[in-house]
């Protein structure tokens, strides 16, 4: 084939995805009745050898998706959705990261930060009060 006709090929397979499933769908919804009629012509009832027709085809999906990997460009077009893909989840991450998560621990951890707290606000409001004395005025002891 051509190098003109190979990349004219491409871009319709890129440019023209929509018109290219419809044309499969067509085909393949034909293959399926010619299977059936030939089956009937045989002697089978309608809905049993459209039932065979299937079967013997295989999943149609399957099928859709072994003619996809052949097109042309198909390497190109998962390339662009496995980036977009990429840039989405980098996105995502990105903003989970940048939330601030403030998680509140129980037990000792909690009352050691209370009490960096409250000797902070000692320190700050010059009183002469000691950080054990503040916590223990708020419990309701001295």
């Amino acid at each position: 084939m051509r190098l003109a006709a190979q990349i004219k090929r491409l871009f319709r397979n890129l440019l023209r995805r929509d018109q290219l499933e419809s044309v499969l769908d067509e085909e393949l919804n034909g293959y399926i009745d010619e299977m059936a009629a030939r089956k009937v012509r045989a002697g089978m009832a309608p809905a049993e050898a459209r039932r065979q027709a299937r079967s013997e085809a295989g999943g149609l999906e399957q099928v859709k998706e072994e003619v996809r990997e052949a097109w042309l460009g198909n390497a190109i077009e998962t390339a662009i959705r496995d980036v977009r893909y990429a840039c989405r989840a980098m996105a995502s991450a990105a903003v989970a990261l940048a939330r601030p998560h403030r998680v509140r621990t129980s037990g000792r951890a909690w009352r050691r930060r209370r009490r960096r707290r409250a000797r902070r606000s000692a320190r700050s409001a010059g009183s002469e009060r000691s950080a054990g004395a503040c916590l223990d005025r708020r419990r309701g002891g001295r």
